[in-house]
């Protein structure tokens, strides 16, 4: 028991560091690209995270909750404001290079200021597949950890096609369809904050009956109601918000590519 407790723990502690790196890393990169050293407060952010671990660790051993994630939560509550400041940073660019204004730009590492952008957020959403993968949690089956490891895979997918809607021109001289877009994304993130996907599996086999009108098991009632709960939470933060901006771009601006109309059809589909 103390052996597994210690192991818990160490996980624990593995990803929450590399979480708070990632984190500091983006404030780094906006204080950076604004040239305001500033921003680094936006690092008073991290208190809740912080707070959440020490809490996690010396109380609870380093487990999860099974349903909803706070380290992952409070995480995003402090790494979303600085993707944010980075994304509306590169569309003013974008509207001045389009307006015709000179800005300069500093190079203080091999790679651009747009590509450090990209890295960013596409480490983030690796970032929150691994760790909802690594981190203890309650009983749960192998069965039920591979579905939910499989369904954030798609989720990722998914939110990677659609932020790759701002690397459009069109789509970022549009400043409110850029806030749209953003707001949007955010939302679609905080899916893997929960585990809607994990259902209550019986702990033991039952026999087969032969009862023409037998009565529902509950362990069926509690699977389809957290399906259904799992089903509508993927439309309301994903489908139909993906789907609708999705299809203004494609009508607005013409914009057809094979990984837009694959993901399109997808969220039409769901």
């Amino acid at each position: 028991m103390i052996g597994e407790n210690c192991f818990n723990i160490i996980k624990a502690l593995v990803v929450r560091f590399a979480l708070a790196l990632h984190t500091i890393l983006t404030v780094w990169r906006v204080t950076e690209n604004l040239y305001d050293q500033h921003y680094w407060l936006l690092l008073c952010l991290m208190i809740p995270f912080v707070a959440e671990g020490i809490y996690s660790v010396f109380r609870r051993k380093g487990k999860e909750y099974l349903w909803f994630s706070p380290c992952f939560f409070l995480y995003l509550c402090a790494t979303l404001p600085p993707i944010w400041l980075l994304e509306l940073d590169k569309s003013r660019q974008v509207r001045e290079e389009g307006d015709g204004l000179n800005h300069t730009e500093r190079l203080p590492v091999s790679l651009n200021p747009n590509m450090w952008t990209i890295v960013i957020e596409e480490m983030l959403l690796y970032l929150l597949v691994i760790g909802r993968w690594i981190l203890p949690r309650g009983e749960i089956t192998r069965e039920q950890l591979s579905e939910l490891l499989f369904a954030f895979i798609g989720i990722a997918a998914d939110v990677m096609e659609f932020f790759s809607l701002f690397g459009e021109n069109d789509v970022r001289n549009h400043e409110i369809l850029g806030y749209c877009l953003l707001s949007i994304w955010s939302l679609s993130i905080l899916q893997f904050t929960m585990a809607v996907t994990v259902t209550q599996q019986p702990k033991r086999a039952k026999k087969v009956r032969l009862n023409k009108y037998s009565e529902p098991d509950e362990n069926d009632q509690s699977k389809l109601s957290s399906e259904l709960g799992a089903i509508f939470i993927s439309m309301a933060m994903q489908d139909v918000p993906f789907l609708v901006v999705r299809l203004y771009t494609i009508i607005t601006y013409n914009l057809i590519t094979y990984s837009l109309i694959f993901f399109t059809s997808k969220n039409m589909l769901v």
